[in-house]
């Protein structure tokens, strides 16, 4: 089964490291489907690849984020935060794919809504493994939205289906609108 019929995934690999970008590039050749892997070297590459700027004006939208945790400049966490904040770019799905095995980095790409986190194999055989399970889960079997459906990025501004945040009492509260959501339903529960 195969999701994209009429053309080649697209894949954006944010990778610092030349050697484990090449090892990454190398595994997604041997996928069944023809997968184009774009490669941005630091956070601040990548930021202008996904918005379309400086240099990036034509390039496709990718269906698929491959983003390592450890960057120089604007970091892996940083990227996350503003892909998943971003109205437009939120919609692609994000694997964190990094060395790291920290729970507290875990954690963290989990609250910045990641989609995935797997760490970094050290073999070409288990890249291969890798690269194989993600197009199988992610562009074969998971449904994720047509590119048609992604237009010009706008930076989701404060306030705007992303967070509501209102002052009582000299008190600042920053409440997510899954936070009320769940409030909302805990509450009709238990009353009724």
């Amino acid at each position: 089964m195969t999701y994209f019929k009429s053309r080649n995934p697209e894949i954006l690999l944010i990778e610092d490291n030349p050697g484990d970008a090449e090892l990454t590039k190398e595994a997604f050749s041997f996928c069944q489907n023809k997968i184009n892997v774009h490669w941005a070297c630091d956070g601040d590459i990548a930021m202008d690849f996904l918005l379309q700027r400086n240099g990036f004006k034509n390039v496709l939208t990718p269906d698929l984020i491959l983003l390592d945790f450890n960057l120089p400049g604007k970091d892996g966490k940083e990227v996350l935060y503003e892909v998943k904040r971003n109205l437009v770019l939120k919609k692609i799905p994000v694997i964190v794919f990094t060395s790291s095995q920290a729970q507290k980095d875990i954690i963290r790409a989990y609250n910045f809504h990641a989609n995935c986190y797997l760490t970094k194999p050290s073999t070409l055989e288990k890249f291969k493994e890798t690269a194989l399970a993600i197009e199988q889960f992610w562009l074969q079997f998971a449904k994720i939205p047509d590119r048609q459906h992604y237009s010009k990025s706008q930076p989701c501004q404060e306030g705007q289906h992303h967070k509501t945040c209102f002052r009582s009492k000299n008190i600042d509260y920053d409440i997510s609108y899954e936070t009320i959501t769940y409030s909302v339903f805990f509450w009709i529960i238990n009353y009724f």
